[in-house]
């Protein structure tokens, strides 16, 4: 995890902490992510389990169609999460679901970049680095530009040390500058603590 993501997780871990009282099942979600992002992934799956235990736990929203066209699914996060506590299984059996919702959508006509994203963490996740870059290359080919992100999260890890993913990196990263005109968003984490308006 890149030292800027670690050390902005403290304030946003202690964020969640206090308003964990009334936490729905997003909430829990994101920071059992934030917390495996920022490398503890025994709190990761802590959180996960009380996620589960909330009465607003609802399984089918981790593959919410309204929210695959969009590029997002908290199945990525909950798999790794998974993974990272040894529940293999479990893991592939939440990324066969997703998978099965990307079938459905991509059949509908949905084709964004953050569709084939997720495509790319479904395959890193399950250990197969040149599915993940082939999904990652279309992705970037259809506007995707997360590089940022893909830097810091684990469930690209199986890409790490490939040149290719590097370039595909490096080259967002100079488009998300030139985008920007310079200026410097915050990271991740500041953006977890602005949602929950603390």
């Amino acid at each position: 995890v890149a030292r800027q993501d670690r050390a902005s997780t403290g304030p946003a871990l202690e964020a969640f902490a206090r308003k964990s009282a009334s936490f729905v099942m997003t909430d829990w979600l994101n920071l059992a992510s934030l917390q495996l992002v920022s490398g503890d992934a025994p709190a990761a799956k802590a959180t996960l389990d009380l996620a589960r235990q909330s009465p607003s736990w609802q399984p089918a929203s981790l593959t919410e169609p309204d929210h695959v066209r969009m590029g997002y699914s908290a199945s990525i996060a909950v798999a790794g999460i998974e993974l990272a506590a040894g529940n293999r299984s479990a893991a592939i059996g939440i990324l066969d679901a997703l998978d099965r919702t990307l079938d459905k959508v991509e059949l509908g006509g949905a084709a964004c970049g953050g569709l084939y994203a997720l495509r790319a963490h479904s395959r890193a996740l399950r250990g197969d680095p040149e599915g993940a870059m082939t999904f990652l290359r279309r992705a970037h080919e259809k506007g995707w530009r997360e590089a940022r992100a893909a830097r810091v999260e684990p469930y690209l890890q199986v890409l790490r040390d490939r040149p290719d993913f590097r370039q595909l990196l490096e080259f967002c990263h100079t488009h998300d500058e030139a985008a920007r005109g310079g200026k410097e968003f915050p990271p991740r984490c500041e953006l977890f603590i602005r949602v929950l308006k603390i």
